[in-house]
């Protein structure tokens, strides 16, 4: 009777390794499989990873050394990352398969955005010529030449200018790259775009009253240096 007793307590025993030994390889096999799927990304390897991961994960908390806080916590983090894996994937599926809308979806809220921003800088620019050109010329006035800069600064631009009837520079406030499109310095047209080699600019322009003159504002959209 004690010798079947005895038999019997050896099989519970190494039955029990055997779950043990067999929890720990699903395990291991696991967290293998997920470090390989994050270097390449390939969908068996996370599938490999789940199928091992979860039920190695419950056999280890179903045994007794389960309730050791680190074995709770290796646990965890083994299953966060799969499942995060697994979001991660479908995800990428998805955009994937519908690339083609969210490619133009993507680039409609972008050229909304650029349409906003362009905007504004066209009410800046406007603005800050119709100041200029709503005030009498004095270019010999150290007062006016402030005046420039303080609509340059306010408007947010790169530079204002003011040209004679003969196309000439005689009032500046700010900074400007090259030379001024004679479009621009002549008033001819309320906006002129002036692409150069290295820089490109976008120019406001408005006649100063019955002089001739014209007043001239310069934002800078692209620089290659």
């Amino acid at each position: 009777m004690n010798g079947n007793t005895s038999l019997s307590r050896d099989l519970r025993r190494a039955d029990g390794r055997s779950r043990r030994s067999a929890a720990s390889a699903l395990f291991w096999l696991s967290v293998g499989a997920l470090a390989v799927w994050t270097r390449w990304s390939a969908p068996g390897w996370l599938l490999l990873s789940a199928l091992a991961g979860v039920p190695g994960v419950f056999r280890m908390l179903a045994r007794r050394s389960g309730r050791n806080p680190w074995t709770l916590a290796a646990a965890l983090v083994l299953l966060a990352g799969i499942a995060s894996g697994i979001l991660g994937s479908a995800r990428f599926a998805l955009v994937a398969g519908d690339w083609d809308r969210f490619r133009s979806g993507r680039e409609a809220r972008l050229e909304a955005a650029l349409d906003r921003r362009f905007e504004t800088l066209i009410d800046r620019g406007t603005a800050a010529v119709s100041r200029v050109a709503g005030r009498e010329f004095d270019g010999g006035s150290p007062g006016y030449w402030a005046f420039l800069e303080d609509v340059r600064r306010e408007a947010d631009l790169h530079a204002i200018a003011v040209f004679d009837a003969r196309t000439d520079l005689v009032a500046w406030a700010g900074n400007h790259q090259g030379v001024v499109p004679l479009d621009a310095r002549s008033g001819w047209d309320r906006y002129v775009f002036g692409q150069g080699p290295v820089y490109s600019y976008l120019y406001f322009t408005e006649r100063v009253g019955a002089s001739g003159a014209t007043a001239v504002a310069a934002a800078l959209l692209q620089s290659d240096m």
